[in-house]
């Protein structure tokens, strides 16, 4: 493999990886929310009913778009890994099914742009400062890939 070719597969091995690592901190921040002992993110953000309702509105779409694209970043990347790990290994089916599990990842990152973005408009200043706090304090945990690779 030449320089500028393992060059390029090591920037897109890089890009991919880090939205594995932004889907699965997503996905963990959604199940933290879940948890008896967490407040609700209304109660916490101290909405009041119009926001509430507005908010809720808002979530509606959001939550269908997430789940749709996680079932299909789900089902591109079991068929990346499947081609990796073909009989015969075909690298061009290798790099399509990465290219097309990476938009897949950067379209689930616009999704949740854009309902934060429809989420500040909901918020006040203070609210706006709570959420942004709570989002950047949320851990970022190792993907389940690094974490059987360090065990």
């Amino acid at each position: 493999m030449n320089t500028s070719k393992l060059r390029s597969f090591i920037i897109i091995a890089t890009l991919l990886n880090i939205s594995v690592l932004l889907a699965i901190v997503w996905a963990g921040w959604g199940r933290a929310w879940q948890a008896e002992t967490t407040p609700a993110l209304e109660d916490y953000l101290q909405l009041n009913a119009q926001q509430v309702l507005q908010w809720r509105q808002a979530e509606q779409g959001f939550l269908v778009q997430l789940e749709g694209n996680e079932s299909a970043i789900h089902q591109q990347r079991n068929a990346l890994i499947e081609s990796i790990f073909a009989e015969e290994l075909v690298l061009i089916e290798v790099h399509r099914a990465q290219l097309a599990l990476a938009k897949l990842q950067n379209e689930q990152q616009h999704i949740v742009v854009e309902q934060l973005l429809a989420e500040r408009a909901i918020l006040t200043a203070r609210q706006r400062q709570l959420l942004q706090q709570l989002l950047t304090q949320q851990p970022i945990y190792p993907s389940q890939f690094e974490q059987l690779h360090k065990n």
